[in-house]
């Protein structure tokens, strides 16, 4: 299926005729991109693509609770009547036995007297087909069935509860049925359960057949409760995204504000006050350097002269005191060479040379001792200067860094208590996020309180399933007379049970592939590349579970809004991949609270590779200049959807509004 055209007429915003050629020229080019701001049409654009397909089936967001006539009349453009009414043609080409066939669903509505009125004309090859107008709410199954909707068109910002595997099991249920087509399973248990209590109705003997009618109107009565039950919940678990996204933008607004600082300050005080402590504290220690040894770093150089005359002037006090032990050595000598024969003239010059280095000596010796150092002293000096004073310069030097770092750590912090915004001048945003929070609080709540409330009903409706099959059982064993019958009711419970086995075993086959391709198409999203190492589907609650790198479940507590919204496109993606079926994807709000990197990923990976024909309805501060050139060779089209103030309403007209956005 390819759309090739849309024509909105006097629908909600858009006022008058626009119609929007679709067409793709090329497989290269699949990408039709529309930009608009908000408020100007675009989901709109997105809700009349479904109304159109499925009239009064269609689940489009703005509807809610409004019955299906007050929604279109709602749709018609306020600055028309009523009475001219509105209309929405869908133009698509659909390959049926290797030849293609032009389609146009042409949906109009109207006020006729007090009432809506509303009529489908459905032309095939440009001819009228009333057969296929009269039918086509069952005919357009044929083409994209109304469960699988969707996996194809749908709001980038709605869809990340999908990531949440307990609202997550439901669309992957349904969608999973749809695909492998056990549907066709469910409804043939359906009707054999039908087929069996009608026999069982006309063995039985009169008692059992009312208990079993009150019995089956309560389960009637409990079924509505719990689909009403279910309904409300889907509503609150949009209203519960949109509060979360409400918040998202408050809390991003906060801290762009400077609202993150705020609530540091009273950190930041202790930081200060810390620092300026720290500094109190080393400048003590600094001053208890002053008091030691530190002011003699100040005299080294006279400390080293100093130590220099001691040690001369210890040399000559130590010569005197080996003067007179010396000069009975040299006699020594002089007598013992005389007695041993020694020449005379080697003696006399032996004597000679002790005589010159004794005058040596001696001028030596009476050089004047100026300090006269003790020789405890003298050691305190060379320990003062060989260790103390290292010591002393080491710590200064340390305590010096400590203080310059303090410097640089209290300056910072100075400066982000000067950058800190009054408290008063954020009290909108301020507000606005504590609303945020509340709202969302409240939906939780009563998303909490609406869970066991519908656990509590469910427990209910399998009490009374189990009264009626044993009701059903005493009915059996004493109505059923006709061994046909008998027969026809045994048959049937087995083949239930066959059936429920058969769904079981081909689910368990197929989930194993479609667990494969949801996990490609998130690591093919993801800036972390090792976030994530697998994804489970539950055979049982089709509950989703991701594991992580470590093989453990990943809570969606733990991923981003930008994760969670990724993992949320992954199992779209995935599953139109898995659909086998060749439909257009359709994305309103497509980067949704994406930063930068996953906002690439996206643009890069996802839509020109999603189908074979992508529409995105985009504001300006989504695709913007940079992600429009990266998406620009995959563009087959480009409209501005805008709201013209004299017109009173949108116009749709070629070329994107943002190109040049900054």
């Amino acid at each position: 299926m390819q759309l090739t055209e849309v024509v909105l007429h006097n629908v909600g915003v858009f006022l008058g005729r626009h119609a929007v050629d679709l067409s793709v020229s090329t497989p290269e080019r699949p990408v039709i991109l529309f930009g608009g701001l908000n408020g100007g049409g675009k989901t709109t654009f997105l809700e009349s693509l479904q109304l159109g397909l499925y009239g009064k089936f269609a689940k489009t967001g703005r509807r809610r609770s409004k019955n299906y006539e007050a929604y279109l009349e709602s749709l018609i453009n306020e600055n028309v009547s009523p009475d001219d009414g509105s209309s929405i043609e869908i133009a698509f080409r659909e390959l049926e036995d290797h030849s293609e066939r032009q389609y146009r669903v042409i949906r109009t509505w109207r006020r006729l007297r007090s009432r809506i009125s509303e009529t489908v004309d459905v032309y095939v090859d440009e001819l009228l087909d009333p057969s296929l107008s009269q039918s086509w709410d069952q005919a357009v199954e044929r083409f994209l069935p109304r469960k699988l909707c969707n996996l194809f068109f749908f709001d980038g910002e709605q869809i990340e509860a999908l990531a949440d595997p307990s609202q997550s099991s439901e669309i992957l249920g349904t969608a999973i049925n749809s695909l492998l087509g056990l549907e066709l399973v469910d409804q043939l248990v359906t009707d054999l359960q039908v087929t069996k209590r009608n026999k069982l109705r006309q063995t039985t003997d009169v008692g059992h057949q009312h208990r079993l009618e009150e019995l089956g109107q309560k389960l009637e009565a409990l079924g509505s409760q719990r689909a009403e039950l279910q309904e409300r919940g889907k509503a609150l678990v949009k209203k519960a995204a949109q509060a979360q996204n409400e918040l998202d933008r408050a809390n991003a607004d906060y801290q762009k504000r400077g609202g993150h600082l705020l609530d540091q300050m009273q950190e930041l005080d202790r930081k200060k006050a810390d620092c300026k402590a720290a500094q109190r504290h080393l400048r003590d220690e600094l001053r208890e350097s002053a008091s030691d040894a530190l002011p003699l770093l100040l005299m080294r150089p006279q400390l080293d002269e100093l130590a220099c005359q001691a040690a001369k002037e210890q040399r000559v006090k130590t010569y005197r005191e080996a003067e007179p032990l010396l000069k009975e050595t040299e006699q020594r000598i002089v007598q013992w060479l005389e007695h041993n024969s020694v020449k005379e003239d080697l003696i006399g010059k032996l004597q000679d040379f002790l005589s010159e280095n004794n005058r040596e000596q001696k001028r030596r010796v009476d050089s004047e001792i100026q300090i006269d150092l003790p020789r405890t002293a003298l050691f305190l000096l060379e320990k003062l200067r060989s260790t103390e004073l290292d010591r002393v310069s080491e710590r200064v030097l340390k305590i010096k860094d400590g203080l310059a770092t303090l410097e640089d750590q209290l300056a910072e912090v100075e400066q982000q208590l000067v950058q800190v915004p009054e408290e008063a001048a954020l009290s909108d945003v301020i507000s606005r996020r504590e609303r945020a929070r509340l709202t969302h609080e409240q939906l939780s709540e009563q998303q909490e309180n609406l869970g066991n409330e519908l656990a509590k009903l469910e427990a209910t409706i399998n009490a009374q399933e189990q009264k009626y099959r044993e009701t059903e059982c005493n009915a059996m064993l004493s109505g059923l007379k006709d061994q046909l019958e008998m027969r026809v009711t045994e048959t049937a419970d087995r083949i239930t049970e066959t059936m429920d086995a058969f769904k079981s075993k081909v689910l368990r086959r197929h989930l194993a592939r479609l667990e494969g391709v949801i996990l490609e198409s998130y690591r093919s999203l993801l800036r972390k590349q090792g976030l994530v190492s697998d994804v489970r589907i539950d055979s049982e609650t089709l509950g989703l579970t991701v594991l992580g790198s470590d093989g453990r479940k990943i809570e969606p507590s733990r991923l981003s809004a930008g994760e969670r919204q990724l993992l949320a496109t992954a199992i779209l993606w995935g599953l139109g991949k898995a659909s086998g079926r060749a439909l257009p994807v359709v994305v309103d709000t497509p980067l949704g609270r994406l930063d930068a990197s996953h906002r690439s990923n996206l643009v890069e990976n996802y839509f020109p590779n999603a189908s074979h024909q992508v529409i995105l309805l985009s504001t300006d501060e989504e695709i913007d200049k940079r992600y429009y050139k990266m998406i620009s060779s995959h563009l087959g089209g480009q409209y501005e959807i805008h709201f013209d103030e004299k017109r009173g309403g949108s116009v749709i007209r070629a070329g994107y509004p943002f190109e040049e956005a900054a």
